[in-house]
């Protein structure tokens, strides 16, 4: 059995499916602090058992709420070198790039807290310019300044080789464990695997 779970403002909701693809729905109002509770109340309602179920799905709208009401924690994004304005052109608005009156939006991470590290891989996934880990280190010293409590890490064609991101994550959870990490791919990733 398959289960899935998707976590509103109100409510919290279920749909399963088992081996004869016969669907089971379930709705219940969500506690919010406590979504394990609402999530044991939700399989008790749908008379579903644990033992049955092979793969559990969560879905929250908690990412699109923040962003929306522009409520998230400070975020910095650590680039490969170069990349830093092209995040910003790519956001704007083409049919209306000369409009004078055009209000910008609120760029989700602040031109400042885009950090930029010389290291470099190809189209193929072929380093060119190795990681170097003091870049990071300096940026990590400028962000706890900056009170940066999330870190985003982007590097360019890092979906054909992504060792670049993995290492600096990994240095940063070692040696900074304070920051929330993660990295572009690593949703790529967890897609892969299920």
């Amino acid at each position: 059995m398959r289960t899935a779970k998707s976590i509103g403002d109100t409510r919290t909701e279920s749909d399963a499916s088992n081996n004869n693809r016969d669907l089971i729905l379930g709705k219940t109002r969500d506690t919010l602090k406590h979504c394990d509770q609402d999530i044991v109340k939700l399989l008790n309602q749908s008379q579903l058992h644990l033992e049955a179920i092979r793969e559990f799905i969560n879905h929250t709208a908690t990412a699109v709420q923040a962003l929306t009401k522009n409520k998230r924690v400070k975020t910095g994004i650590i680039l490969t070198e170069g990349v830093r304005k092209i995040l910003k052109t790519a956001c704007d608005i083409q049919p209306e790039l000369f409009n004078t009156q055009l209000q910008q939006s609120i760029p989700l991470i602040q031109r400042h807290l885009r950090r930029e590290v010389s290291e470099h891989i190809n189209y193929e996934g072929k380093i060119l310019n190795g990681l170097d880990f003091d870049e990071v280190e300096d940026i990590i010293r400028n962000f706890k300044t900056e009170g940066v409590e999330a870190i985003v890490i982007s590097f360019l064609h890092s979906y054909q080789n992504n060792d670049h991101e993995r290492a600096t994550k990994y240095y940063i959870n070692k040696y900074h464990p304070e920051f929330t990490v993660t990295y572009s791919t690593e949703s790529i990733e967890h897609l892969h695997t299920t």
